[in-house]
């Protein structure tokens, strides 16, 4: 917040006020006075000089003209700051002094505001928050008030860098407190830079994080007390323990078939099968390459390049023909229908 004072002295001066001025100054303090003429003569200034001089003392309030004869006669710096920034200082403290009244009657709401929003909980278990900006600062409040975990399903593939910075800002505030935190995204984000020195990053400092295939969509729990389930327009915010019982359900489900990040040495290579699978197994079930990519969180470009590259390696001329071969392989297991019992004949 910056305050102008209308009509009033140039702070911008007080940044000439140097050396020269100051000797200036303090010469019209000996002498009673500032006269130009012996300014000059005694500091050896030049003419464009003592008029700056006279002019950057002028401004600050340490010159001030005689009413009779229009002498500059010098002010001591005490008077100088009062006639300077008094006005401004009045104009502080009365801003000060609404801010503390506004705060106070504001917060006076706060019973009000704590009691509607437990009823509401109550009855509300789903609300929907069509206001992207609205649905962050709640995202922002529940996660300050978050105490021991937070469960985040990120599909898609790698996000944005201003996305990164931001779960990087919320993750290490999370760890801070020692909240655990356990964020489950798509295998295809491991090979994007950013998104693995991130993983790196957060994982050093005690984050769990796991990759996997695909993911069913995109949310958030906290504490197992509130969900946030972000959409294109709006955001659903979930306080209905049988959901919220799901929902970590679902998480904990795709968590256990996931491979940490990071792995072990040696561990890592079977993601590329996976992805390759998902890849065929979407393309059987009869899927363009628009649903491939969006499923597997890869670009289209990417994703049609993968298809090229499976169908010349399992020798296809055709999807369905990948799909036979990718099962004969032992890429893809067959229909569950068609797969062989392990159970003994009855």
């Amino acid at each position: 917040m910056s305050f102008s004072l209308d009509g009033g002295p140039d702070l911008a001066e007080l940044a000439e006020l140097d050396e020269v001025a100051s000797a200036a100054y303090q010469h019209a303090v000996r002498a009673g006075r500032f006269q130009r003429r012996e300014v000059l003569a005694r500091l050896h200034l030049t003419t464009d000089e003592v008029a700056r001089v006279e002019r950057v003392l002028r401004s600050l309030c340490l010159l001030h003209p005689m009413a009779e004869d229009g002498t500059l006669v010098p002010v001591s710096p005490d008077a100088a700051v009062v006639a300077l920034v008094g006005s401004t200082e009045r104009q502080i403290h009365e801003l000060q002094e609404s801010v503390t009244e506004a705060r106070a009657r504001l917060l006076s709401l706060l019973p009000c505001y704590l009691e509607g929003r437990r009823a509401r909980s109550q009855c509300d278990a789903v609300d929907v928050v069509l206001d992207t900006g609205t649905a962050q600062l709640m995202i922002e409040e529940i996660t300050d008030r978050c105490k021991s975990e937070v469960l985040t399903m990120q599909p898609g593939g790698p996000p944005l860098p201003a996305q990164l910075a931001e779960a990087r800002r919320t993750a290490l505030g999370l760890l801070g407190r020692g909240v655990r935190v356990r964020t489950l995204y798509q295998h295809t984000v491991r090979t994007d830079t950013p998104t693995s020195s991130l993983a790196d990053e957060l994982t050093d400092v005690g984050a769990h994080i796991r990759t996997t295939t695909e993911i069913a969509d995109q949310f958030t729990v906290y504490d197992g007390e509130i969900a946030f389930l972000p959409g294109d327009s709006s955001c659903v915010v979930v306080r209905e323990p049988t959901v919220l019982a799901l929902l970590t359900r679902i998480f904990d489900q795709h968590w256990a078939r996931a491979t940490p990040y990071p792995s072990a040495t040696g561990q890592t290579d079977h993601t590329g099968d996976e992805i390759k699978a998902a890849i065929v197994r979407i393309m059987a079930e009869g899927h363009k390459d628009e649903v491939v990519a969006r499923r597997i969180g890869m670009s289209l470009r990417t994703t049609r390049r993968h298809i090229a590259e499976l169908m010349d390696e399992l020798q296809a001329t055709s999807r369905f023909q990948t799909g036979v071969n990718a099962i004969r392989s032992g890429l893809l297991l067959p229909p569950e229908a068609d797969r062989p019992s392990s159970r003994p004949p009855k």
